[in-house]
């Protein structure tokens, strides 16, 4: 399996991090590889972009600030 090294951590997010992972009951690593992995299912800002891109326009009724008016107006 690859490694992945990171230099330089402030001591501040060093300590934050090893408090995180020990409350959690693991390892500085596996908590770091659980984080990796969370940022790694997230999609890129340019997967994003092109799935806002494929979705159908959504059209009105109303004006958005009328619609939100009236909502107001409702409770």
């Amino acid at each position: 399996m690859p490694a992945v090294q990171i230099r330089s951590v402030p001591d501040p997010v060093h300590r934050r991090l090893k408090k995180r992972a020990a409350e959690s009951g693991i390892s500085l690593s596996e908590f770091l590889l659980k984080e990796l992995e969370l940022i790694a299912r997230r999609p890129s800002r340019a997967e994003m972009l092109a799935r806002l891109k494929a979705l159908e326009p959504v059209v009105l009724s109303a004006p958005v600030a009328d619609i939100l008016a009236e909502e107001r107006r409702q409770r």
